[in-house]
């Protein structure tokens, strides 16, 4: 008999607003960020768009689980607190 095991992974590469629609509602679990080092500053395009928090402690917590340089830039991966 074959048992179903469901969605176990999903990559989201859709923009700020999915992803802070995606956060309010609980669902991310693991992050993988790409940190490249420049500054873009307030005209560019926010990696998350607001979350409609009003404190830190309302703030979705992640602990970073690896940390690796390739190159100039650095991937860390987060999972959710």
């Amino acid at each position: 008999m074959r048992q179903a095991r469901g969605l176990t992974r999903l990559l989201i590469e859709g923009g700020g607003r999915l992803a802070a629609s995606l956060l309010r509602l609980g669902l991310i679990d693991r992050l993988v960020w790409l940190h490249a080092p420049l500054l873009l500053g307030g005209d560019a395009v926010p990696a998350v768009a607001a979350l409609g928090r009003e404190t830190l402690a309302e703030m979705p917590r992640f602990e970073r689980i690896s940390s690796e340089t390739l190159g100039d830039d650095v991937v860390s991966t987060f999972r959710h607190a």
